[in-house]
């Protein structure tokens, strides 16, 4: 059979001290009377131990006698109680704390970043809600029961709710993809009007590129701002095509109080316009008078920005990119 075998240390410091020859870790086999020499309740504290790695520090100036080895026993015993009465009592005030929060905190009701609702129970105080003794604590059980038929409402008011937010994200989504559909055809609908009248009416050019099967689209808007520049000659017009590096150099506000020269030529501009010859699906938009600005290029550093009143026409398709015609008041 076995023996109990008690650990203990006396340190080099108390051995020095005290004129000791012998330091360091120990063992000890008390007999049956000296182990009854303990209480009920200390030999069951040892019972509860790992004595093969515990290891019970003699006080100074105590002989490692059993007497001696016991009351270390007792004092680590009564240590451990000590501790666990404080661990008690600082969970008792967590628990307090945490029960004294109203009901609203012992919900958790939150939605996500994309609106879904979601709700579960929260103890609210963290030190209580993150650790084993707080969901034992019968109070606590308790409390979240007492709650349980506002926590399963709410449940079936998210689930719901989800539900109809699910189905509303559905349907904008079907009509997301059936505004594109209907972009898409809608632009090819233009395109194939833009194409015929190319054959039917445009220029020879276009004509021949339309009967062969080209994409005339972005010929065809350019053409007719290169037609409504010549019509407005004398008058000096810059063609300017949607995302160029030129395109990116201007910029136009409305101006204020533009001047007689500035009106005069906005009306040639709108007379001209009204007599361009144009697919339908072509829009001619004539701007206000405008402020204009023009940025010098980026290798022409040392060229001012220029300023100047001018008017704006628009040339446009829904399958072609923007030109834009910019006339300077002179």
């Amino acid at each position: 059979m076995q023996r109990i075998v008690i650990k203990y240390s006396i340190s080099r410091t108390v051995a020095l001290t005290e004129g000791r020859t012998e330091y360091g870790e120990a063992t000890y086999e008390p007999t049956d009377t000296e182990l009854q020499f303990l209480d009920l309740e200390t030999r069951k504290y040892l019972d509860g131990l790992n004595l093969a790695q515990t290891t019970f520090a003699l006080p100074a100036s105590m002989p490692p006698v059993w007497p001696t080895i016991a009351d270390a026993i007792k004092a680590a015993r009564q240590k451990d109680l000590d501790k666990q009465a404080a661990e008690l009592a600082e969970r008792e005030v967590h628990i307090l704390e945490c029960l004294a929060e109203p009901d609203e905190k012992w919900i958790n009701d939150s939605r996500d970043w994309q609106g879904r609702r979601s709700v579960g129970y929260n103890i609210p105080e963290y030190r209580v809600r993150n650790n084993h003794w707080g969901f034992e604590d019968p109070r606590i059980v308790a409390r979240i029961e007492a709650l349980r038929p506002e926590f399963e409402r709410r449940q079936t008011e998210a689930k719901q709710q989800n539900a109809e937010r699910e189905a509303q994200r559905q349907a904008e989504a079907e009509a997301r993809e059936q505004a594109k559909a209907l972009e898409a055809q809608a632009k090819q609908d233009a395109i194939a009007e833009l194409t015929a009248w190319c054959i039917e009416q445009g220029p020879e050019h276009l004509k021949r590129a339309a009967v062969e099967q080209y994409d005339v689209t972005g010929g065809c808007v350019q053409w007719l701002a290169e037609c409504l520049r010549d019509e407005l000659a004398p008058l000096s017009a810059t063609i300017v095509r949607e995302n160029t590096k030129l395109w990116n150099r201007y910029d136009w506000n409305e101006r204020k109080s533009p001047g007689s020269k500035a009106f005069d030529m906005l009306d040639v501009v709108k007379a001209a316009a009204s007599e361009l010859r144009h697919p339908e699906s072509v829009t001619v938009e004539i701007e206000r008078i405008m402020l204009v600005t023009l940025e010098p290029a980026e290798d022409s550093y040392d060229d001012p920005k220029q300023e100047f009143t001018g008017v704006v026409v628009n040339v446009l398709h829904p399958a072609a990119a923007q030109r834009c015609l910019v006339l300077e008041v002179k």
